[in-house]
């Protein structure tokens, strides 16, 4: 079975102005290829999907191996315009996708989701879904085509949900504040252990 990584990196990173929150250095590493390397034991495709810092993104992820760049020209419109962009490249029977915000996925929580069937799979902790998303070719055929929904959460809303629940309450953390930056720092400092 063929998997593929769709990881959304388009966005403007207001919050964070002037500074550009995928490239910052987290321990070692940008935030983007942290993000980019949780999901790399497990797929055989990476997408990147662009938008705002193209150039950034591209030159922060020039030694990784593997990786696709897709540029979203709508990014503007929000995110659910970058996932299905990176969707239309996707050539996984199933498909992760994951904010590249999100540099803590775990190998257990992976592993979890694509031992699990379903149509859409996604982790939760404590009753409230985390990242990333796995969804079946099927889905994301059906997603492609249909232009009603107008973000992830409604498409999702209206299919079957397997929930997995999880142990992992960083499935739920992003980065959006420099206090969110100091908190990953400190994370990864301590070798990915419980901050």
């Amino acid at each position: 079975m063929r998997i593929s990584g769709i990881i959304t990196a388009a966005g403007l990173s207001s919050r964070m102005a002037p500074d550009h929150k995928l490239v910052m250095d987290i321990n070692g590493q940008t935030l983007i290829q942290r993000s980019v390397e949780s999901l790399q034991a497990f797929c055989d495709q990476i997408i990147v999907v662009t938008g705002a810092y193209p150039h950034e993104i591209h030159e922060a992820l020039k030694h990784k191996p593997n990786i696709e760049f897709v540029h979203n020209p709508d990014y503007l419109t929000g995110m659910f315009s970058s996932v299905k962009t990176g969707l239309n490249f996707s050539r996984g029977d199933r498909a992760f996708i994951l904010p590249g915000d999100c540099p803590y996925t775990t190998y257990e929580v992976c592993s979890r989701l694509l031992m699990t069937e379903g149509e859409i799979v996604i982790p939760t902790f404590d009753n409230h879904f985390g990242h990333p998303i796995l969804l079946q070719k099927d889905v994301i055929n059906e997603l492609l085509k249909n232009q009603s929904f107008t973000t992830l959460r409604d498409f999702i809303d209206s299919r079957i949900v397997t929930l997995v629940p999880v142990n992992d309450e960083k499935i739920l953390w992003d980065i959006d504040t420099q206090e969110d930056i100091r908190k990953a720092r400190h994370h990864f400092k301590e070798g990915g252990s419980e901050s």
